[in-house]
């Protein structure tokens, strides 16, 4: 880097600062911004409210194939939303809940 470029790059780094300072420009994504909902049975992650990730559960049966699974939304309690997944072929349930460490 030339010492010209390195002042236009420090220049253009405070005058960022200061939108951001002044509120002009966001320093990045705020925690409120992003939210874990309890979705079809599942989690979705979303920003904004725009759905950005899904969890997947996948399960394998003998000969490494792959087995159904199935998703249930069950009724939220006082600790917040939560889902089921029964995987019939392999005999098993599993309940979680849906909460952000956010």
């Amino acid at each position: 880097m030339r010492y010209a470029d390195a002042i236009v790059t420090v220049a253009a780094v405070a005058a960022l600062a200061a939108q951001v300072r002044t509120g002009a420009v966001q320093a990045g994504p705020r925690a409120e911004d992003w939210t874990l909902v309890a979705e079809d049975g599942g989690a979705v992650v979303r920003y904004k409210d725009v759905a950005v990730g899904e969890l997947s559960y996948v399960f394998w049966g003998p000969d490494w194939s792959w087995v159904d699974v199935k998703k249930t939304a069950l009724p939220a309690v006082a600790a917040g939303e939560r889902f089921r997944l029964d995987v019939a072929a392999l005999g098993l349930t599993l309940e979680a809940p849906v909460r952000s460490n956010a």
